[in-house]
């Protein structure tokens, strides 16, 4: 059976809730002229998506189990309940918990995690690394054993080596090796998503409400959906927090817009009604709070002039190339550097 190779951090599924006329309206943050057009309408076969996003190698092996996981676990289970919310039906405990697992499945799957996990591993690897290898280094006598990788371990792009001779009789010659990349992020997708993982357990308790656009106004999209923010809808002020790991406190909140007229509120305690009515003023910081998270795209049912106010587009043919040609050799990048410690 052939790879799943065009893979989408963004589901169908959901971004077809925006289309019209069977394309969705597409603002790109970043472009390479001032001719590129503002709007770029397209079928959501074509977008939020990266051949080899989710491909993961082990011992020269491509696989494509990560997608599967995505659509079989996460996606096809949920959709029915997404329907629910759009048709504003009764919804059951089963069909929230199905949701709260789709948030967490969207929540880690985008580039805009990817990143952030790059540098998190930048900033915090190296110094537990120095702790294993003074661990390692103490050891009197080198393991004769090795032992198989599991399948989750085997994701990250590790390497250990033993020096043929030691430095002295108490000590052991170590040599670590790691990458922070997508070696990484696919381990962090893949342990998040294990079925009692703290994050999916913390999603699970969320309570959960559902706002409705004002009449007349409808909420975009964009390619990293899961906003977290503070947040006090009664005095209409919704901020972004920093960084994924922000998501814990009492006024902390999550923002996810199911479609262009519905969009999920969750919080630690219950403080609002399940379902809200958003005036005018809560619509704005909603959609303001949508915009200015997404990374490099915004999804839209139409030509919005406010989307374009909110964040104008930046103009830099320089760095336009230099973010295309990162994703375009992202997969042939991960197989040649991260490959080698990828074989154990």
């Amino acid at each position: 059976m052939p790879l799943s190779r065009n893979n989408h951090y963004i589901p169908q599924m959901y971004l077809s809730r925006w289309e019209n006329e069977g394309r969705i309206y597409v603002y790109q943050l970043l472009v390479s002229h001032e001719n590129v057009p503002v709007w770029n309408r397209q079928s959501v076969k074509n977008t939020a998506s990266l051949p080899n996003l989710y491909l993961s190698v082990f011992k020269d092996e491509e696989s494509d189990h990560l997608e599967h996981v995505f659509d079989v676990d996460f996606e096809s289970p949920a959709k029915k309940a997404l329907d629910k919310i759009c048709k504003e039906e009764k919804m059951t405990s089963k069909d929230w918990w199905l949701i709260s697992d789709y948030v967490v499945a969207q929540f880690v799957r985008t580039p805009s995690f990817y990143l952030w996990v790059k540098e998190w591993g930048k900033d915090n690897i190296p110094k537990q690394l120095d702790e294993l290898g003074q661990t390692l280094s103490e050891l009197k006598k080198v393991p004769s054993t090795t032992h198989e990788s599991n399948e989750e371990a085997s994701l990250l792009p590790i390497g250990v080596r033993f020096a043929d001779e030691k430095p002295d009789e108490n000590h052991t010659g170590v040599e670590i090796s790691v990458v922070s990349g997508k070696g990484l992020w696919l381990f962090a997708i893949t342990h998040t998503l294990k079925k009692h993982s703290v994050l999916r357990q913390f999603f699970s308790e969320l309570k959960w409400s559902v706002i409705t656009a004002p009449e007349g106004e409808y909420w975009p999209s964009c390619d990293n959906p899961v906003v977290i923010c503070d947040a006090d809808i009664d005095k209409g002020i919704i901020s972004r927090a920093s960084g994924p790991l922000g998501i814990a406190g009492k006024t902390k909140a999550i923002l996810f817009p199911v479609s262009p007229k519905k969009l999920l509120l969750a919080m630690s305690i219950r403080k609002y009604p399940w379902r809200i009515l958003a005036d005018k003023k809560m619509s704005f910081m909603i959609r303001k709070a949508i915009i200015n998270n997404a990374l490099m795209f915004v999804y839209s049912n139409q030509e919005d002039e406010g989307i374009m106010t909110v964040r104008p587009r930046v103009v830099n043919e320089s760095e336009y190339k230099r973010v295309k040609n990162d994703f375009e050799n992202w997969f042939s990048n991960y197989k040649e550097i991260e490959g080698p410690l990828l074989k154990r």
